[in-house]
């Protein structure tokens, strides 16, 4: 069977990044035993480690990113 590193939440990119978008993905990860996952508008880029204990698992963000300027690019 194959194993995955890790999972990545993808949201449109006018969409807003929120909470839930973090419990969605958290929630798959301990469902298929995967450590780590990403939340992403294509904009912003949040990756998440799921820490383990006996009670609980919880996600930390560990890097972020946003690639939003505000202002458009001209080439």
């Amino acid at each position: 069977k194959e194993k995955y590193d890790f999972v990545i939440e993808a949201k449109a990119a006018h969409i807003d990044l929120k909470p839930d978008h973090v419990t969605q993905a958290h929630l798959y990860c301990i469902s298929t035993n995967i450590d780590y996952f990403m939340v992403t508008n294509a904009r912003d880029w949040q990756l998440y480690k799921v820490y383990k204990s006996k009670n609980k698992n919880e996600p930390k963000m560990i890097w972020e990113v946003s690639l939003n300027t505000g202002e458009d690019i001209e080439y």
